[in-house]
């Protein structure tokens, strides 16, 4: 009998030891296992520099609008997807003290270029040379936004959506790529190690071989953040209907601060002069509809 009762009780621990191993591993807040993205930012230096990748880029495209900056084009490819020293960077992100800014690589940037560089060689050589990494947006307070699976449970799309202008004359537009569940394991570049998440577009379809990585410890796995993330907004309509909407006020805004300057240009302004000021600015919104439309998706 003492024999039955020493065996029921180590089966009853084994158990419940299971069981506690793989409640841990379940999404009961929504995240997924490894270090989520949020706690990424709280570097102990107060940086951290976010790099959006892709392997393959279309060398021709059709049109220049926020939509078409990465290659969307699906592609066959028989071996597994492969990162590393000639991944393209297509855009870098600096966060700093709740606060991001955005650089478009204008030249053909790989990671490698930057693998053997410290953080601090990176920031000073971003900072140095504007005709080389153009800022998008400088120093921006930013927002966490998550996005969940059919059942509302579990967190499956996370972004940032951020207001970029894509040259000097160009107007800012908000835009976001998400990232996704699926995370990309640490890889090698000289003496570097990154890891990071599979990037997706703002209507949630996927990059031909894009990625969002930062510089990790060999080995370092990363997870999407929980949905009790302090600050973070939940499911807010979908990316591509936030957008429209946040691009739709912008616009109204930009429309209504270039009426006020025409105003302050001229004195005695003539009603066929304010004609011509909102005319001006209904052409400039017409301009912009086809970024606006569909916008923002990065081309990190």
């Amino acid at each position: 009998m003492k024999k039955i009762r020493t065996v029921l009780t180590l089966t009853l621990t084994v158990v419940m030891v299971f069981s506690t191993i793989l409640l841990s591993g379940c999404s009961d807040n929504g995240t997924s296992a490894g270090t989520p993205f949020s706690q990424t930012l709280n570097a102990e230096d107060g940086v951290r520099i976010w790099y959006e990748c892709q392997n393959k880029i279309k060398e021709e495209k059709e049109d220049t609008d926020l939509t078409n900056l990465f290659s969307s084009e699906e592609e066959t490819v028989a071996e597994p997807t492969v990162f590393g020293r000639e991944t393209k960077v297509i855009w870098i992100k600096v966060y700093k003290d709740g606060k991001v800014t955005s650089y478009s690589c204008a030249e053909n940037i790989y990671l490698g270029y930057f693998a053997k560089m410290s953080d601090e060689e990176i920031l000073k050589e971003l900072e140095s040379n504007p005709d080389k990494y153009f800022i998008g947006n400088e120093a921006e307070p930013y927002e966490i936004y998550l996005y969940t699976d059919a059942t509302g449970q579990e967190v499956v799309f996370e972004g940032v959506p951020a207001q970029i202008k894509m040259s000097e004359d160009a107007d800012p537009m908000y835009y976001m790529t998400l990232f996704s569940k699926e995370t990309i394991p640490t890889f090698q570049v000289y003496d570097s190690y990154y890891g990071g998440y599979v990037l997706y577009n703002y209507d949630e379809t996927g990059f031909a071989e894009a990625c969002i990585v930062t510089r990790c410890e060999e080995g370092a796995s990363f997870g999407l953040d929980s949905l009790d993330l302090e600050g973070a907004v939940v499911d807010y309509a979908t990316p591509e209907d936030m957008l429209h909407e946040k691009n739709a006020e912008l616009k109204e805004k930009l429309k209504a601060e270039k009426k006020e300057e025409a105003k302050a240009e001229g004195d005695g302004e003539t009603e066929a002069d304010e004609e011509k000021a909102d005319g001006e600015a209904d052409a400039a919104e017409e301009d912009a509809d086809g970024e606006a439309d569909m916008a923002a998706k990065v081309g990190n």
